[in-house]
């Protein structure tokens, strides 16, 4: 079959509100952007499930910024999976 994925994101917009959000597009940003304060820390937790499709997949994460600064995945952060 052919690649999907169903993604749930669910995190900090800014230092007081939060908010869930979810996709099934692939190779495509969410249009909820988390963290939106300049120089924010947060936490923003995704789940899904992602069909890979046939052949040999590739399975990665990209995240986005909105705008000019930087954004840090801390160290460690994990990206889990289970193969079925």
């Amino acid at each position: 079959g052919s690649a999907s994925a169903f993604v749930v994101y669910e995190g900090a917009l800014a230092s007081t509100t939060g908010a869930i959000s979810s996709t099934n597009v692939l190779n495509t940003g969410d249009a909820t952007a988390f963290l939106t304060t300049s120089g924010a820390e947060g936490f923003v937790h995704i789940t899904g499930i992602v069909n890979s499709g046939t052949g040999t997949p590739t399975i990665s994460i990209q995240g986005l910024k909105v705008t000019s600064g930087t954004l840090t995945v801390k160290i460690g952060s994990k990206l889990n999976y289970r193969v079925q």
